[in-house]
């Protein structure tokens, strides 16, 4: 990917699909592609997410591979996890720090052969990664826009991927543990299988992403699947407790203040002192986080992105926000003070219309 794709709009490998079922003809913009925002409505869209089954495209992602003997130690040095302890066809998460030991990016790591790895995330990193891989026998490509996603999501989903013959797709077959990855032929394409908490997700390059969005679709429609915007995904992301950098953290090389700078541990990753990785000796002699956790939070009433007053002062700021149709309440992702930050109490604080009683649910983890 060029600087130009950082400047202009991009048709993912699944545009032609996505728009002809886009009657709301409302787009979005992620990571530099466009995307349908809705596609018919929010509620529709979400009582298929949550009662049916919910079909996205997620080929917006940045997309990074990696092959060649040196994989795993370059990726168990680049980021603060020991690739080499990733199983073939599993995956983890993984985080990247620069020198100072501040959060570059977090994204999904799967393991597809003995020295081939993919890396998907929301931060577009290709250039740190080519150049920290001199001297590694590794060979670093971004194919970002060269590969289609498909999230499938939903009580049925399993049964809808089962049908359309993907969970057999194998030799080993059947059901798929969370964390799972694993790559197989289904007819002219090669797809990649991934099992996370929120559903399945599906990667294949971009000439046959289109042959698996229709096969999907046609099994799904008897189970009255759906496909789904970005709008309710987000909405899905903040039930969910699940970060998204760029937006409720950002990665080190856009902040701007000492203050948004993250460490891993604030982003809820341990990693191992003794474990030796790009920045690990800086992180291990500041020995501080910035202060806040990221927390979920959950109110009556509707909650707004911004700084949260209380009698003490700033009680920290909410990054993300969105009404659950499950609850009826309105929940959102903020970076609370250290003290405040105890899953089941309740931030009594000052609105418009009164008391806010803001209850902390839990903290996040990306």
């Amino acid at each position: 990917m060029s600087d130009v794709s950082g400047r202009v709009i991009l048709k993912t490998a699944l545009h032609g699909r996505t728009a002809a079922l886009c009657a709301s003809d409302i787009w979005t913009r992620v990571c530099s592609f466009a995307v349908p925002l809705v596609y018919s409505s929010e509620r529709e869209e979400c009582e298929a997410l949550v009662a049916r089954a919910g079909i996205a495209d997620i080929s917006a992602r940045h997309c990074l591979r990696f092959d060649g003997p040196d994989a795993a130690a370059f990726l168990g040095f680049a980021t603060t996890h020991d690739a080499a302890l990733i199983g073939l066809g599993q995956t983890a998460r993984v985080i990247w720090c620069d020198d100072s030991g501040w959060v570059r990016g977090e994204g999904l790591l799967a393991r597809l052969d003995e020295g081939c790895f993919e890396l998907t995330s929301a931060v577009c990193d290709h250039a740190w990664f080519a150049d920290g891989a001199l001297g590694f026998n590794v060979r670093v490509s971004d194919r970002t826009g060269q590969r289609g996603g498909i999230a499938l999501r939903g009580p049925h989903a399993e049964a809808i991927l089962e049908l359309a013959g993907f969970l057999g797709m194998s030799e080993r077959g059947g059901t798929e543990p969370e964390g799972a990855a694993r790559a197989g032929g289904w007819r002219q394409s090669q797809v990649l299988l991934l099992r996370g908490v929120e559903g399945f997700e599906l990667w294949m390059d971009a000439a046959g992403a289109g042959v698996v969005w229709d096969r999907l679709m046609r099994v799904g429609a008897g189970f009255g699947m759906q496909p789904v915007g970005a709008r309710v995904l987000e909405h899905a992301r903040i039930e969910a407790a699940q970060p998204l950098a760029g937006t409720d953290w950002l990665p080190a090389p856009f902040a701007m203040r000492a203050q948004d700078l993250r460490t891993p541990q604030d982003l809820g990753v341990e990693p191992d002192p003794l474990r030796r990785f790009n920045g690990s000796e800086a992180l291990a002699q500041r020995r501080r986080g910035c202060g806040s956790r990221l927390v979920q939070l959950s109110s009556l009433r509707p909650l707004a992105r911004g700084e949260l007053i209380g009698k003490g002062g700033s009680a920290g700021m909410i990054t993300s926000v969105a009404l659950s149709p499950a609850t009826e309440r309105h929940v959102a992702l903020a970076w609370i003070r250290d003290e405040l930050a105890r899953p089941g109490s309740t931030l009594g604080l000052p609105g418009t219309s009164g008391v806010l009683d803001i209850e902390v649910v839990r903290l996040c983890h990306s």
